[in-house]
């Protein structure tokens, strides 16, 4: 065998010692609280240069050849260490660090792999809260999830997917999820009870007082059949205070939207997500029409424009286009008697997507005639108008609408409005319904009085 194949050999040796030293180092990086942070927080999609960050937090040399290093590689016959020429000492570290780096390489994404298996929603960019819009699947949690968790940093134990309803003026969301999620709602908490009963009874508070504080402070939730029973009645206080909340038409929950404090969050801040998550562009599961608050409709194609209309008896009788995609396929009538909307269709693959539209449209979750879909449209087509209109005076819109999204009432309020201004208009008599206000996006719900004063 010739001295150079011997010595190729020896660096062969000093690489395979590397590619040990370089895995060695990757596994005891992630043993360590930094590495179980960076494991847990990050993904494939941006850990994908990891192991060459790595590379100099562990050393960026190879690791260190000593001479039993040297030795062991070479075996005997090879020149000592103290023996080598500078070229050849330069030829073993070098040998030694390209094994180092790729066993730094190899072993950190095996890391990687086995954390996203388990962990698989810190893949979750596009389920972001900035990204979120109604009619998105999105993670959420109550305002009192929160714990303090490793390192100081506040977590979430459970998140929950849902679809967004609506977002209230205060950041609250209303969303939609299925049985499986609200199960765990359920579970979670009947959870939260236990952990507060069990860090009064820490605390050294008496077992009876205990029951008594969590009674306070949590509802009693659980499902009795297909309906979700949430008993508030010791939180509250006074009477009775129970609410059953059944599916809607496709068999998903509003688990208290609008009253308790749900929110979006980042699924990182999560430790576990119950829910079937979206892969990237298919989060979107309806569009809103924004002038039609609760209507869910498959897409934003179709749409009334104003040919004509004329007053009739303090109403506003009217005729308009049906447009799809900006072509006209039909045309509505209505004559502002009360007797409803009239569609006359004049293009036949028009009207067979109108007939699926009007199929997958649902008003708070339940399914709508085409009378209902067509009133939605023209509050788009009215409201667009009159909204435009109030801004260009310096207004905005304040809406009474009731439990069928009937719009009952409009006020015109200065922009920005003052909450005197507000706080006016909220105090004045009416039939029910629930006021909101057009801030140039969407009618945000603004809690009445009570509700205020009880959350």
């Amino acid at each position: 065998m010739s001295d150079a194949t011997v010595w190729a050999t020896t660096l062969t040796g000093l690489y395979t010692a590397g590619l040990q030293a370089g895995r060695d180092a990757a596994d005891q990086w992630a043993r360590t609280s930094l590495g179980r942070r960076v494991l847990t927080r990050r993904g494939p999609n941006r850990s994908s240069g990891i192991g060459g960050q790595l590379v100099p937090y562990l050393g960026g040399t190879g690791g260190w050849v000593t001479g039993e290093t040297y030795q062991a590689a070479a075996g005997n016959g090879q020149p000592s260490w103290d023996d080598l020429t500078d070229t050849q000492r330069d030829e073993v570290l070098g040998a030694h660090a390209d094994g180092f780096d790729d066993g730094v390489h190899e072993r950190s994404h095996v890391h990687l792999q086995a954390a996203t298996s388990v962990l698989p929603w810190r893949m979750l960019p596009h389920l972001h809260p900035d990204r979120l819009r109604v009619g998105a699947v999105g993670v959420f949690a109550g305002g009192w999830s929160w714990q303090r968790g490793p390192f100081g940093r506040r977590r979430i134990p459970v998140g929950f997917v849902g679809t967004l309803r609506e977002m209230g003026l205060d950041g609250r969301a209303v969303f939609a999820c299925t049985r499986q999620v609200a199960d765990a709602i359920v579970a979670d908490q009947r959870r939260l009870r236990v952990f507060w009963r069990d860090e009064l009874v820490n605390l050294g508070v008496r077992p009876q007082a205990c029951v008594w504080a969590v009674e306070r402070l949590l509802p009693t939730i659980g499902f009795d059949g297909d309906q979700l029973v949430v008993d508030e009645t010791s939180v509250i206080g006074g009477p009775d205070s129970t609410t059953r909340i059944t599916p809607d038409d496709d068999g998903e929950y509003v688990v208290m939207g609008g009253a308790w404090d749900w929110r979006p969050v980042d699924p990182h801040d999560c430790d576990r997500i119950v829910g079937e998550v979206p892969a990237p562009g298919e989060q979107q599961r309806f569009a809103p029409l924004p002038h039609a608050p609760g209507m869910q409709v498959p897409h934003d194609r179709f749409r009334l424009r104003m040919l004509s209309q004329w007053p009739v008896s303090g109403d506003m009788a009217y005729v308009a286009a049906l447009l799809l995609d900006g072509q006209r396929i039909g045309t509505v009538g209505d004559d502002a008697t009360g007797s409803g909307r009239e569609l006359l269709m004049s293009d036949a693959a028009g009207a067979a997507a109108w007939t699926s539209y009007v199929a997958a449209s649902r008003h708070d979750g339940r399914r709508v005639d085409q009378q209902r879909l067509l009133d939605a449209l023209a509050d788009q087509m009215f409201l667009t108008t009159a909204v435009a209109v109030e801004a260009a005076m310096g207004s905005t819109l304040l809406r009474l609408l009731d439990d069928a999204g009937t719009t009952l009432a409009l006020r015109p309020i200065p922009t920005p409005a003052s909450q005197r201004d507000i706080e006016q208009v909220l105090t004045e008599p009416t039939a029910g319904g629930q006021w909101r206000i057009w801030t140039g996006h969407a009618w945000h719900i603004l809690p009445d009085r009570s509700s205020a004063d009880r959350w």
